[in-house]
């Protein structure tokens, strides 16, 4: 539901745009990290009744709590009270499309483009990296024709390429910006 209205929404304000842009720029806004802010923002969490202390929640659940109410509005009320909802509550007071079109999602989507735009080879070689208290890391190397770039720790392969991935765009800004 979120989804399709955002589609709309954008279709709307940037017809000029091609399927990759607004692609791009929809899932700037449906995000998960937007959405966890946008469940914290309406402090979503007091409707949860859970014998599960709220501390021991999983960091996504203001996202997922927003996605939930999305849902029962829809199922409840209809697509067009949905859709004012979404307007109100999410498009007016959060898009702005000049503020997301610099917004950076992954890091990794932005190297993998770069190095294929200008015919470069990367790798990521990702190790497992057991921690000192025995906690499971991950450890990950980028490399670029053959040359170690950047490395990354962290608790899962996705945020450990994720890390190395910014990392070497902050190392390669002004080769990466040059267009």
């Amino acid at each position: 539901m979120l989804s399709s209205v955002i589609a709309a929404h954008l279709f709307n304000q940037a017809p000029q745009g091609d399927e990759g842009y607004l692609t791009k720029m929809r899932s700037k806004i449906v995000s998960r990290e937007h959405l966890n802010e946008l469940g914290k923002d309406l402090n979503l969490i007091r409707f949860i009744e859970s014998k599960v202390p709220v501390q021991h929640f999983g960091e996504n659940i203001h996202g997922n709590i927003f996605e939930s109410l999305i849902g029962a509005i829809y199922l409840d009320r209809g697509y067009e009270y949905c859709e004012k909802f979404i307007q109100k509550r999410v498009i007016v007071p959060y898009v702005d499309i000049s503020r997301l079109e610099g917004k950076v999602i992954s890091y990794k989507s932005l190297v993998i483009e770069w190095c294929q735009k200008e015919k470069k080879i990367f790798y990521y070689d990702i190790y497992e990296d057991d921690g000192i208290d025995g906690t499971r890391f991950f450890g990950v190397k980028l490399s670029i024709d053959g040359k170690v770039i950047a490395k990354a720790r962290a608790t899962s392969k996705k945020k450990a390429e994720e890390k190395a991935s910014q990392r070497t765009y902050f190392a390669l800004q002004e080769k990466m910006d040059k267009k």
